[in-house]
């Protein structure tokens, strides 16, 4: 008797560890690491990832519980090796269920919950044979019905001879149709050729139809053609079709095609360009460290307009020559058309793209053209450090700084962080990329830890553009610039020079609506979100308040619902009331917006076209104008309101601040014609303001990394947030006072936790409300991250929020957010 195998299979379900199970005998030869497969879980079937087997259990007491599992959803493994150390490490590092992160890799098309079926397809379906089936697979596949479907483990077991891996060959040769019983996954998608079968001349009897012969003619000297292809000439050929098919004169087949994400844009010729001395050393350090086969992580820290895209190609096309594939990960991909276009007029079709902008079919196709190297190069948003590259050589995180790279829900992982990680697993190079590095990177180059290549120019000698602060402070400052004075005489001016000049502008305000609070002049009630402690803001375009957290919204008011009075104010500016504002004043100039409210779906691409053709002369917008575009004939970039960021609760605001400011500055004058930009501000004294003005990042990281060494901040120290929400906002706060009670009891009894971490809290959260839930919230400080993580854990425990692997609290979700960015 066989001693028993264990599979220990990650499910989609909020435990911290995979569950065990029995592998049946008949499945054991089968079996393998990476396999979807079909498990009991409580009373019904799911599906699940191997991501461990063993001879033995950690508990063996528990052996005769363990259920069997039910079948292979696929004898292909999903995953290497590799990936599910990575997701091993993501899932531990993060605190976060392993189901939830193996959620992260697999798309949910693939992730089925069903048994799988073979269903025998129909004679005059089946492709021509170039080699016969093996008896054992014919006899196989002539048991099977063409019309009801059978599951594959019953013809397993009518064949016992024959592995899961061989029965899949009728899935390759195309001979059967795979369903999966209550499945609503998607199917591949596939499209029926035809092509003319050989025959000797004169032997064509009988009469043909005008339809008929026009087929034959367009297949004549073809080798096949599909039938989209046959409908550009035929609009409807169908019958022909099957009329000639029946007579023998042609056959037809059925073909897998792949959903295009590109939906056939035209590739363009890839422009010439000769690399810097800057781009070349950068370009040869990453060939030195994968020659080598070594990991080592890079800083390419260029300044706007300095030629990372370009260096980004050349590394890549060395990496690929030499036999490996690439990832390059942006922080928003559907912003950045343009980057994208460029790599498809560099490296042809050979390319993936993943993110939220495609259709659940467009992913479920690009994932599966990644799982079988039929692609070399992926460019996606974070969650496309997921994707089952193989022989990964190199990872491109391109504007590293942003924080979109890190999830704000579910597992909280930071793509930036987490590419190191797979790239060490496979001893590859990554390339953190920006014009304003975060300081973790920027100091752990400092240190050594990683290589720091600098581009302190801009390509073909182009000057950075020169920017000029305006004080705010000092009185209104234009008045034709409206009761809000939105806009300084001298930002104005310059407008006015931009447009005579026929040259484009740039108007960067972080806020997006008409006016971010709406109040009553009587009583001076504020009209706030039923559902979160924010003021709702107004919308014009849409005559409507609106809460930019849960979405909630209400048509304006007439009258102040406290006590009637119509006298109703709206305070503050946002992207739409400068819109508006901008059309008053220049009536000939076409004004357009983007932000969250008009960059929806299609509109931002229309948008960023638009914008592309010269067919808008100033476009006003949030931070999505400051993402790496390169408009060539914008000149002015101005800011309206550069405290904004300045003012958030925040460790990291200055760092924003000298961020939003340096990336939007570096829209202008990135072609032949030099730009200029205006910072508005009330703050004109601070550092962060008066660095970006000079375009000094060194001076700044050096005054900024003092203030967090002092403070004990990253990249000092690491930290932990514990989040507590919960719709009762007594248990909220008991749940939060209870684990607070517990870590400083810790604190004090264990010198190993107390003499290192502090704790910040419990406070409530910035904003106290959202979504109808109380928010609460504690901080964990500490410089050793492997401390401060058992500190967390140890804590939850004692306070009894730490069950089954989990945090855990009956009336209250508790976060565990390691490594946190918004501390909102």
């Amino acid at each position: 008797m066989n001693s028993p195998l264990y599979a220990h299979v990650a499910l989609d379900v909020p435990l911290f560890t995979a569950l065990s199970y029995r592998v049946p005998d008949h499945l054991r030869d089968d079996i393998a690491l990476g396999q979807l497969v079909q498990v009991p879980f409580r009373n019904r079937s799911k599906t699940g990832l191997i991501t461990a087997l063993s001879r033995e259990l950690d508990d063996p007491t528990l052996a005769p519980k363990i259920r069997d599992l039910y079948d292979l959803v696929d004898a292909e493994p999903l995953l290497s090796t590799n990936d599910l150390k990575f997701l091993s490490f993501v899932a531990d590092y993060y605190l976060s269920p392993i189901g939830e992160v193996v959620r992260l890799a697999i798309p949910s098309a693939v992730r089925v919950e069903g048994i799988k079926h073979y269903r025998r397809l129909p004679d005059h379906q089946l492709p021509s044979a170039d080699t016969p089936l093996p008896l054992d697979l014919a006899e196989a596949l002539a048991s099977l019905s063409s019309d009801d479907p059978s599951p594959v483990a019953a013809l397993r077991e009518a064949f016992p001879d024959l592995t899961y891996h061989r029965l899949s060959e009728l899935e390759r040769r195309g001979l059967v149709e795979v369903t999966y019983q209550e499945s609503a996954s998607l199917k591949p998608k596939t499209e029926r050729y035809f092509k003319l079968l050989p025959r000797p001349k004169g032997t064509l009897t009988g009469r043909l139809g005008t339809n008929q012969l026009k087929i034959l003619k367009l297949l004549d000297g073809m080798p096949s053609l599909s039938l989209p292809e046959i409908r550009e000439h035929i609009s409807s050929p169908y019958s022909s079709l099957s009329a000639l098919e029946d007579r023998g004169l042609i056959t037809s087949w059925e073909e897998e095609v792949y959903r295009d994400p590109f939906e056939n844009a035209p590739v363009e010729a890839p422009p010439e360009f000769d690399l810097t001395q800057r781009q070349l050393h950068a370009v040869n350090a990453v060939a030195d460290a994968r020659h080598a086969g070594r990991f080592e992580g890079f800083v390419l820290h260029g300044v706007t307009g300095s030629g990372k895209t370009e260096t980004y190609v050349r590394i890549i096309r060395d990496t690929l020559a030499d036999g490996r594939r690439a990832l390059v990960l942006l922080p928003e991909i559907a912003l950045t058309p343009q980057f994208v276009g460029v790599f498809r007029s560099h490296f042809g079709e050979r390319i993936a793209v993943l993110h939220s902008g495609l259709t659940p079919a467009q992913k479920f196709d690009q994932w599966r053209q990644i799982r079988r190297d039929e692609v070399d190069i992926v460019i996606g948003a974070r969650s496309a450090l997921f994707a089952p590259i193989n022989n990964l050589g190199v990872i491109v995180v391109d504007e590293e700084h942003d924080s979109s790279f890190k999830q704000e829900e579910g597992t909280r992982y930071n793509a930036r962080d987490m590419a190191l990680v797979r790239a060490k697993l496979a001893n590859a190079q990554v390339i953190l990329g920006s014009a304003t590095p975060i300081l973790e990177s920027f100091h752990n180059a400092q240190l050594g830890r990683l290589t720091y290549l600098p581009m302190p120019e801009r390509v073909a000698a182009r000057a950075m553009p020169p920017v000029d602060i305006v004080d705010m402070r000092r009185g209104p400052h234009n008045p034709t610039a409206g009761p809000s004075n939105l806009l300084s005489a001298r930002l104005l001016s310059e407008l006015d020079n931009t447009l005579h000049d026929q040259k484009q502008a740039i108007l960067f305000l972080n806020r997006r609506g008409f006016s971010p609070c709406v109040l009553c002049e009587s009583c001076g009630h504020i009209f706030q979100c039923p559902n979160c402690d924010v003021s709702l803001t107004y919308h014009r375009r849409m005559e409507a308040l609106r809460c930019h957290h849960c979405d909630y919204s209400l048509r304006m008011p007439e009258s102040c619902p406290q006590c009637q009075h119509t006298g109703i104010e709206r305070k503050g500016v946002g992207t739409e009331q400068l819109e508006n504002h901008l059309h008053e004043l220049y009536p000939r100039a076409r004004v357009a917006r983007l932000d969250r409210d008009t960059g929806a779906g299609p509109r931002l691409q229309q948008l960023l076209s638009s914008f592309r053709r010269r067919e808008i002369d100033i476009l006003v917008g949030t931070q999505m104008v400051t993402k790496g575009h390169d408009f060539p004939d914008v000149t002015l970039v101005g800011v309206v309101l550069a405290d904004m960021s300045l003012n958030f609760p925040d460790f990291r605001a200055a760092e924003r601040t000298f961020q939003l400011l340096t990336q939007v500055a570096g829209r202008a004058g990135r072609a032949d014609s030099p730009g200029r930009v205006i910072i508005q501000t009330y703050t004109p004294d601070h550092y962060s303001l008066l660095t970006a003005q000079n375009h000094d990042f060194s001076t700044f990281a050096t005054r900024e990394l003092a203030q967090r060494q002092a403070m004990g901040y990253p990249p000092f120290g690491h930290l932990i947030a514990l989040k507590f929400e919960g719709t009762n906002e007594g248990a909220t706060v008991q749940a939060t006072r209870n684990y607070a009670t517990a870590a400083r009891r810790l604190l004090r009894s264990d010198a190993s936790f107390g003499d290192h971490i502090a704790m910040l809290g419990p406070a409530m959260a910035p904003i106290a409300r959202i979504n109808n839930r109380s928010r609460w919230q504690l901080l964990l400080k500490a410089p050793d991250r492997a401390l401060l993580r058992r500190f967390a854990i140890r804590t939850l425990e004692l306070a009894g929020h730490f069950e089954a692997g989990q945090p855990h609290h009956r009336n209250v979700r508790i976060i565990v957010d390691v490594d946190p960015l918004n501390m909102l």
